[in-house]
């Protein structure tokens, strides 16, 4: 889906607002979105190499990558998750990853052999983006324009500016948000962790 489909909903609000401006505070939403709603998700294959515990992950054109979600060995054991690596002082298989720096993952202990894993990437348009999927889309065409809304109608001194409806875009933003997250969070689209609201600017 072309972004320039969210336009036609949130101009009508944003009166005089340019569309450059809109669209840099869509893009702003919908990495807001995925990072806290995991709505973007891709499957790919990471391949973890002898004595190397450092990687970096490779986002598809267009995108960023948010948060990984999973990685699993080929016999079904997934690694934890840790934002402090255990020390480890002799190589073996990994049993822990920590992600930061949206490209970079790290792995301990150091592994020991060569082994393929399945990795789960939650993903956020890059800031020169210009379509989501259709799904995500679709997902997202009603509630993230309250989200811009919320953030043009407080910009001051400008012929859109409204504070008050401002909250009230906000409040309905956060609603839906959470739903979605919510939503994840009982199995209808995987698992979920975000829950603060991040900004991206």
């Amino acid at each position: 889906m072309e972004l320039d489909a969210y336009l036609s909903r949130i101009r009508p609000y944003a009166k005089g607002c340019p569309d450059q401006v809109i669209k840099n505070y869509l893009i702003i939403t919908l990495r807001d979105i995925c990072h806290r709603a995991n709505l973007w998700r891709h499957s790919d294959k990471l391949f973890m190499v002898k004595g190397i515990k450092q990687y970096s992950l490779t986002a598809p054109t267009g995108t960023e990558i948010a948060t990984v979600q999973n990685i699993q060995r080929e016999d079904g054991t997934r690694l934890e998750s840790r934002d402090l690596l255990p020390p480890h002082i002799s190589n073996g298989t990994p049993y822990y990853y920590r992600h930061f720096e949206t490209t970079t993952l790290t792995v301990a202990p150091i592994p020991d052999k060569n082994e393929m894993h399945d990795i789960e990437l939650t993903l956020m348009p890059a800031f020169d983006a210009v379509e989501v999927p259709d799904d995500l889309g679709q997902l997202t065409l009603e509630f993230a324009c309250w989200g811009v809304l919320a953030d043009l109608q407080m910009m001051p001194d400008e012929p859109w500016t409204n504070p008050q409806l401002s909250e009230v875009n906000r409040q309905k933003y956060e609603r839906e948000l959470n739903k979605k997250r919510i939503r994840g969070l009982v199995g209808a689209s995987g698992g979920e962790q975000s829950v603060t609201r991040r900004r991206f600017v």
